[in-house]
């Protein structure tokens, strides 16, 4: 019988950044609205978040010393980028339960919360579900379930001046895929999962992951540029839908990034996402 891991999707994509407020501008001269900051209780963590009607980019960093979660410290040692992917679950119990019995390691669920430090606060409040990473081969991923989600998106945060408006797909290289590509298949089952020559694509009940060993990465992303470094596989692109990419492109020539055609639509380089190349497309 078929497990029902309550999936819904990527809830959101986490990019590992050095210096949190200046990611946060970086974003923002993309034409991006941005949130105030958020600081994890009990963590040494903050974030600011790029929300879209479905799914959010989350620019995470650290804001005060001592021990973190999520392998940030050593995702930044490699370099500012991509450092996971959550999926969106409606149950985090029932999802859990699936995947401990697909024979993943899973913690959770577990609570966690952070304080937007705007005006007189607020608390957005979280459940979430954490494979082992060493099951992954490495990778982050883990499944969200939000408990306040009438408190995640003001209309404010929605209207971003580069015309972006939802999460199309994201790409992972992975020089060896085959322990993420593995876990991912108990994790979201077989039916998730069909292959393109060496791409390996997820279907998240949303945006899919695609899965690429380096020089098929290449192939799909040219301006990734230089493979990163051997190591852990690690979350290189995303694809953003816009409703024009000629006008968003305009938007990025006007300031002055170095855009690129690609097969439908354009793209920036990864030192314009903070490590993260970001794709526009219709």
């Amino acid at each position: 019988m078929a497990l029902d891991r309550h999936l819904r999707g990527i809830d959101h994509l986490l990019v590992a950044v050095a210096d949190l407020g200046a990611a946060a501008a970086d974003y923002r001269r993309l034409g991006f609205a941005v949130t105030p900051r958020g600081r994890h209780h009990g963590w040494p963590t903050g974030n600011h978040c790029v929300m879209f009607e479905d799914g959010y980019l989350e620019l995470l960093g650290r804001v005060a010393a001592g021990a973190g979660r999520h392998r940030l410290d050593a995702c930044l040692e490699r370099g500012e980028g991509g450092l996971g992917i959550a999926l969106a679950t409606g149950d985090p119990e029932a999802t859990a339960a699936a995947w401990r019995a697909s024979g993943i390691a899973v913690e959770g669920p577990l609570d966690l919360s952070r304080l937007l430090e705007e005006g007189e606060g607020i608390t957005l409040r979280f459940r979430n579900v954490v494979p082992d990473s060493r099951e992954l081969g490495g990778f982050l991923l883990f499944a969200c379930h939000h408990l306040t989600p009438h408190l995640l998106r003001r209309p404010e945060w929605l209207r971003h001046a580069n015309g972006a408006r939802a999460l199309r797909s994201c790409t992972v290289l992975a020089a060896d895929p085959e322990p993420l590509v593995g876990a991912l298949t108990r994790l979201l089952g077989r039916a998730a999962r069909s292959e393109t020559d060496q791409v390996t694509t997820f279907q998240t009940g949303g945006a899919p992951i695609l899965i690429a060993p380096p020089e098929d990465a290449l192939l799909l992303h040219p301006t990734l540029g230089d493979a990163p470094p051997p190591g852990d596989p690690r979350l290189v692109a995303a694809s953003l839908e816009v409703a024009d990419p000629e006008r968003t492109a305009s938007f990025l020539r006007e300031r002055g990034f170095p855009v690129r055609r690609i097969a439908d639509g354009f793209a920036l380089p990864p030192a314009a996402g903070r490590g993260l190349v970001l794709e526009f497309v219709a």
